[in-house]
């Protein structure tokens, strides 16, 4: 319970405020069956939903946009966010560990993957990544990060 307490607390600080290899992406990621997400802390396995055709084209302009620069902080970011968006959250970490190694003092990655690492269920992994943004936000004034899913109204859900 007090690990919940501290990724909840971080979660909140936080949030108000090439590929990698095989190998390191196995150092990253828990072992699930065959095309699984993750486990649930009761042994359940839990699956992908089929993405909707939004979501696809969405996930289809950020693999363009990475594609065309894969040294953007900001084109890595959103094909993470993409695919995280689409469920494939061990894809989304594998890609926002990329960022952290070619921008290891950019907050957003950590915090972006610590959301995944929860996705999946990988607390204390989270809890890492967080305290590390937090300590990387340091000095850093406080921004909204646009949203990633609008509502049907196409608003933002963030009141400041």
């Amino acid at each position: 319970m007090k690990n919940m307490r501290t990724i909840l607390l971080l979660f909140t600080m936080v949030g108000s405020c090439g590929l990698l290899s095989s190998s390191y992406a196995a150092e990253l990621l828990p072992e699930v069956p065959a095309d699984a997400q993750a486990l649930s802390l009761h042994g359940e396995t839990f699956y992908a939903a089929e993405p909707n055709d939004r979501t696809r084209a969405n996930l289809e302009t950020a693999r363009t946009n990475y594609a065309s620069d894969p040294n953007s902080a900001d084109n890595i970011i959103w094909l993470g966010r993409r695919i995280a968006y689409a469920e494939d959250y061990r894809r989304a970490i594998e890609v926002f560990s990329e960022g952290i190694s070619k921008f290891p003092d950019d907050p957003r990655f950590h915090r972006h993957r610590g959301h995944r690492y929860i996705s999946i269920r990988e607390f204390d992994r989270a809890i890492a990544d967080f305290e590390k943004a937090a300590q990387l936000m340091q000095g850093i004034p406080i921004r909204v990060e646009p949203d990633g899913l609008p509502n049907a109204q196409n608003l933002s859900l963030i009141h400041i």
